[in-house]
């Protein structure tokens, strides 16, 4: 196998770091004993390490026919993406000491309830093991209040349905919902495909008008000509949900927040016509505070989503 048939090896994400660190050692003392001694490791993990990174490759990067020590063509181009890698990682661990050493007593997040019931409590998990000595203060608001918030400065970094929109704010895309319409099964006709007539009929429990989650189902009956005037208006999600399973009503809930309700039946998902559009969920953070932190934290953020997005099916990076 040549470089130019394997220029990007599968395996190379599996590697360890010790192993990628042995190697390199090893390329540069030209010798398993000196690199033993150089690592503080016995020879025979050396050997061990090389023979595990060659079989989690799939090639040899060791020329073991040459009389003195020698990579292979393989090895000569892995030995340069370890060092890369490795120096990407040596960057980002002085990165995190910087921040660690320059950690606020606190740092206050602020988000919708939606990200509540989805990511947000494991990316506080993750915060917490990243950075120790952080502390976390949470607040739960409607989008409004929180963009509100983060522009006065009470909050250093938001999850809303907006972005906030004045100087010294950052924003990004942090991943969008799967949304669906759903009631108690007493209210629900199961199999039947509901027209947006149909469900205009219906009482829906939403957020009450003027709100952005409101704004956000307002299109889906006004692009149809069609007129829903029985609305039940609760300023939080969670009330949303315990009035839907009472049967007071339907309602237009990201997917993700009541899949146990819909795993048990306390909630059905209604057939539609028209499916409802995603629901956004942007970050806004304060650009002018703890700026290295703030980053490295947008940044873990972005991990958690995609790692918890891989795990459902209806949230989307």
């Amino acid at each position: 196998m040549s470089a130019a048939q394997h220029p990007a090896p599968l395996g190379v994400e599996s590697v360890r770091v010790a192993d990628m660190r042995t190697f390199v050692t090893l390329a540069q003392t030209r010798h398993f004993g000196q690199a033993a001694r150089a690592l503080g490791v016995s020879q025979p993990v050396v050997s061990s390490r090389i023979a595990s990174i060659e079989s989690q490759l799939g090639f040899a990067i060791i020329d073991r026919s040459a009389r003195s020590f020698a990579l292979t063509t393989e090895g000569r181009m892995i030995l340069s993406s370890f060092r890369e890698i490795l120096s990407k990682l040596q960057e980002l661990n002085g990165a995190l000491r910087d921040a660690a050493s320059d950690t606020p007593e606190i740092i206050r997040i602020g988000a919708i309830d939606t990200a509540v019931s989805s990511w947000l409590p494991e990316l506080i998990d993750r915060l917490h093991i990243r950075f120790p000595g952080l502390r976390i203060a949470l607040t739960i608001q409607g989008t409004q209040e929180l963009l509100e918030n983060v522009c006065a400065g009470t909050l250093d970094l938001v999850f809303g349905l907006a972005p906030a929109i004045g100087a010294d704010i950052g924003t990004w895309a942090a991943c969008e919902y799967e949304m669906s319409w759903v009631g108690a099964p007493s209210r629900i006709r199961r199999g039947h495909v509901h027209s947006v007539a149909e469900l205009a009929q219906e009482p829906i429990i939403a957020f009450p008008p003027g709100t952005p989650p409101a704004a956000l189902l307002a299109p889906y009956f006004q692009d149809e000509k069609a007129l829903a005037a029985n609305f039940i208006s609760c300023n939080s999600l969670f009330a949303i949900l315990a009035l839907a399973r009472r049967g007071d009503g339907i309602a237009a809930v990201p997917t993700v927040t009541v899949a146990q309700q819909l795993a048990t039946g306390e909630l059905v998902q209604l057939g539609v016509e028209k499916p409802l559009s995603s629901m956004p969920l942007i970050a806004s953070w304060r650009t002018d505070r703890h700026k290295r932190l703030l980053g490295l934290i947008s940044t873990e953020t972005r991990r958690e989503i995609a790692s918890y997005c891989t795990r459902e099916g209806t949230v989307w990076p």
